[in-house]
């Protein structure tokens, strides 16, 4: 490297989609052990920019698609379901949207929606997001997340000899949830 080169700079951002607020380390001093006093003094700190997605109506996004997931997302987890349907109530959405904002907001079923190859209006994906949001209280409750309907298929095809992964893919459910129900009745 010669004098005048220059770098350019890289800078890192956590972006944090929990519902709840972020109380883990905000530098990377937070997660170090003790040190003597002359090694820290030696020590380089660094800050750890983080985006809460619950907390993101602060920032300034210039892509509309970044500022759609998010938007979508931190609403989503507040419940609030006509805020999203008078902004976006004719708004397009790629199936790659549809699928971040599942993976985000823990939505096998959007996740699942956005593998598809069509564009959705906002009405079908507020009625997604309503399903959604009935599946999380469902796990949330007694069953764990699994629908009765699909703790019934789980029992009957496990019966007729389907393999947990072929379930779990068929149900759109993890192989965990799958072998839950299947231990439930032995």
């Amino acid at each position: 490297m010669r004098k005048e080169d220059r770098l350019h700079p890289i800078f890192s951002i956590t972006v944090y989609y929990g519902e709840k607020e972020w109380d883990g380390p905000l530098c990377l001093r937070d997660m170090i052990v003790d040190m003597p006093e002359p090694m820290a003094k030696l020590f380089s700190d660094y800050k750890m920019n983080l985006v809460q997605v619950r907390d993101s109506d602060k920032y300034t996004f210039n892509n509309e698609d970044v500022k759609t997931v998010f938007d979508i997302s931190r609403e989503f987890f507040k419940g609030d379901v006509k805020t999203v349907k008078e902004r976006y109530k004719d708004k397009k959405l790629q199936p790659e949207l549809i699928a971040v904002i599942g993976k985000i907001t823990d939505s096998a079923f959007l996740m699942q929606k956005g593998k598809g190859r069509r564009e959705l209006t906002m009405c079908s994906a507020l009625e997604l997001l309503k399903k959604t949001s009935i599946e999380k209280g469902e796990k949330q409750g007694i069953n764990l997340g699994i629908l009765q309907r699909d703790r019934e298929l789980i029992q009957k095809w496990t019966a007729l000899g389907y393999k947990t992964h072929e379930i779990a893919d068929l149900l759109s459910l993890s192989e965990d949830e799958v072998r839950k129900v299947q231990a439930e009745k032995k």
